[in-house]
């Protein structure tokens, strides 16, 4: 039997103009934030997967 693993993930991200202050910093690491000095972003992403048969993957995304 052919199996999949299907992976779903929902990114937010933040770019402020300026440097934010550090109460915003505490608060949107709270919130699961985390900062990507690189691009200069602030993010969190919600990942979640589950394991189907191959006769159910399309089914997956038409319901």
């Amino acid at each position: 039997m052919n199996n999949a693993i299907i992976h779903t993930e929902f990114r937010q991200s933040i770019t402020f103009t300026e440097t934010p202050d550090v109460e915003t910093t505490r608060e949107l690491r709270k919130l699961g934030f985390d900062y990507d000095r690189r691009n200069r972003q602030w993010f969190r992403a919600n990942r979640t997967g589950t394991h189907a048969d191959e006769q159910s993957v399309v089914s997956q995304f038409t319901e």
